[in-house]
Parts: C-alpha cells; sequence; structure tokens
C-alpha cells in the first residue's frame, strides 16, 4: 500500500516557521576544538535494543498510554520527533519513557506545533526535563556529524522521508523531485573510509510506514546528503549519571 503523504511528520528548526535554516551549531573556534576523525574507523555510541516507532495503534495502546483513536491516528503520523526522543533516552539511560508520556511533556513545552511540525527548541527542552545536555543548529558536512558523534553526541536528523531525497516521484503526466527535510530520524554510529571522510552512518528511522522503518541500519552518505537539511539537534551522551543528579536537583525534572 502506497503512503498517502510523505511530509505528515514535519519538523522546523528553530522557534518559529520562519527559522527554518538553523542556526550555526558552532564557531569556527569551537570547530576546531573538537576532536578530529581517524580513517577506516567504525564508530557506536549507543548499544543494545533502544528502537521505537511511532507506529503506534490501538492494539499496542499499552505501550503507548495514549488515550483515544483520534490522538493515535495523529501522532502516529505525525510522532517522529516524540519517537526520536523515546529513542534516544531509552539509549543513554537504559530506561524506557513511552511515547505518550513524551508526547504529553512535548505538548507541555510546545515542542510540537499543529499544523506547523516538530520544533527543535521544543525537542531540546525535552531533554533538558529529563536531565539530559541537548543543542539544536546546523551543521554542513557529514564529517561534522561523526566528529560530533566521537565528542559523544546522539543526533537527531531533518531529513527526507524514507531518506529518499532527490529521488523522482512521478504523479500522473507530472513529476518532481522529492525535497530534502520533513521527517526526522536518530544516528548514533558513524564510519570513515581511509580518508577520513565519513561513508555512512548508522540510522534508527521511526517512520510508521514499514518500507520506510529502519532499524540499526548503516545508510550509505549518498542518500544521507540528499535528505538531509543540516539541522541537527545534538544529545549528550558522555556523564549523563553525574549531570543527571546534579541538574534535577536545581531544576524541575521529569522522573526516569
Amino acid at each position: 500500500m502506497a503512503r498517502q503523504n510523505h511530509h505528515l511528520c514535519k519538523e522546523i528548526s528553530g522557534g518559529d516557521e520562519k527559522n527554518r535554516d538553523g542556526k550555526n551549531m558552532f564557531s569556527e573556534k569551537e570547530q576546531r576544538g573538537l576532536v578530529e576523525l581517524k580513517p577506516s574507523t567504525e564508530r557506536i555510541l549507543l548499544k543494545g535494543d533502544f528502537f521505537h516507532s511511532q507506529d503506534v495503534t490501538v492494539e499496542n495502546s499499552f505501550e503507548h498510554d495514549l488515550e483515544s483513536r483520534e490522538a493515535i491516528d495523529h501522532w502516529r503520523e505525525v510522532g517522529c520527533g516524540a519517537a526520536c526522543v523515546e529513542m534516544i533516552l531509552h539509549g543513554i539511560t537504559g530506561k524506557h519513557i513511552n511515547f505518550g508520556k513524551i508526547i504529553k511533556t512535548g505538548t507541555e513545552v510546545r515542542a510540537y506545533k499543529p499544523g506547523i511540525g516538530w520544533v527543535h527548541e521544543g525537542l531540546v527542552k525535552i531533554f533538558k526535563k529529563y536531565g539530559l545536555d541537548a543543542l539544536r543548529g546546523n551543521v554542513k558536512a557529514l564529517e561534522d556529524l561523526g566528529r560530533l558523534m566521537e565528542n559523544q553526541f546522539a543526533l537527531i536528523l531533518s531529513v527526507t522521508p524514507g531518506l529518499e531525497g532527490g529521488k523522482t516521484v512521478i504523479e500522473g503526466d507530472t513529476s518532481h523531485i522529492k525535497a530534502k527535510g520533513g521527517h526526522l530520524v536518530i544516528a548514533y554510529g558513524y564510519k570513515t573510509d581511509k580518508d577520513a571522510n565519513v561513508e555512512a552512518l548508522l540510522v534508527n528511522d521511526p517512520d510508521y510506514w514499514l518500507p520506510f522503518q529502519k532499524k540499526g541500519l548503516w545508510v550509505d552518505k549518498v542518500p544521507v546528503k540528499n535528505s538531509w537539511t543540516g539541522n541537527i539537534v545534538a544529545i549528550k551522551i558522555a556523564g549523563y549519571e553525574k549531570k543527571m543528579m546534579n541538574y534535577c536537583t536545581k531544576r524541575e525534572c521529569l522522573s526516569l
């Protein structure tokens, strides 16, 4: 069955719908401070089974705590941001916060705007509610993603659904090229070639449409480049336990 709308799970990088290009995440000085990549390297940041999908249904309602059929149908289509948060929280902390609770938190901090999509600054606020350091912005190259991961950041990327950016779609007598963006996935590993260039990313894609779902799949650099807007949310992995204790004694923090 064909997917009816490939852009239901929208996202925006900034605090409002006009700020779609994000901001430069690092200055040149900060870029120089990041660890350089090594040639012929494979790095995986998060281990274990922490995959979760936005494919919520009435039948699996005990897993997601969404109460109404209307809510289930809605968030199944647009819940990519919540599913990405769910996966990263699970992968970093080892504890599972279910989809419905993350939706509730996201609604409270206005991380999702109806008719517009997921606001990256709002996703940062969700992570901070759970005691994780996160920031959002824009970087230019796959090597920047690799360097962030080398510096212990898991990533949420803005990509074309199915990582099919640049693909020609023919509909009747017309055709169009799939644009970048419109969906969110997580990246938590990378591979470099002999010249220390990133050649693949390890991706989980929570898409509700099964042909687009990806669980622990290495994705070649070409579809990533064709699909990725440059906008990311970066979530710090190292020092989680210590930061969690300090953060939650000083600010309102949700229980894990």
